[in-house]
């Protein structure tokens, strides 16, 4: 038994098929559902990631900077179709507390939020210990850990 799964006519398709032989009827709905996927397609169009540090892009603050582990991408975000701000890369060399990076207007949270990340405890290798990500309101990254400085922002990521 074959099960019909396509989509219900529409006001649009009635009206055409009352006006319409059936191969012209068959040409419309086409392009009807060939541009209602067009419009879709574009809508969920994903963005680029920023790196931080980069040409038009949010600056390193307060000695933070990228990690030089070769292979790891650089801190960088982006924002998907849902409105999920991502964040990724490895950063180091600044102080527990203090803002890491600032991301723009459109980026930031609507409430604070505070992640779980990664950070290698001051060498390669396993060992590592949890650190605490903090994203605020107004687009401030601050990690606060207790030891090293690699911080991990892969997985962190919040809806804005």
């Amino acid at each position: 038994m074959a099960i019909d799964i396509s989509p219900p006519p529409s006001v649009v398709d009635i009206v055409i098929a009352k006006d319409k032989s059936d191969e012209d009827l068959k040409l419309e709905t086409s392009s009807i559902w060939t541009t209602w996927f067009d419009l879709l397609r574009e809508s969920l169009q994903v963005e680029l990631w920023h790196n931080v540090g980069g040409t038009d892009e949010p600056a390193f603050e307060n000695s933070w900077a990228n990690s030089v582990t070769a292979g790891v991408p650089p801190a960088s975000f982006y924002k998907d179709p849902f409105d999920m701000v991502r964040l990724r890369g490895n950063i180091n060399t600044g102080l527990t507390a203090t803002t890491a990076f600032t991301l723009p207007l459109g980026y930031r949270p609507p409430y604070t939020v505070v992640q779980v990340a990664y950070n290698n405890n001051g060498g390669p290798g396993p060992g590592g210990a949890n650190v605490f990500v903090t994203v605020n309101t107004d687009g401030t990254v601050v990690p606060t850990f207790s030891a090293g400085t690699d911080i991990w922002l892969d997985g962190i990521s919040f809806r804005v």
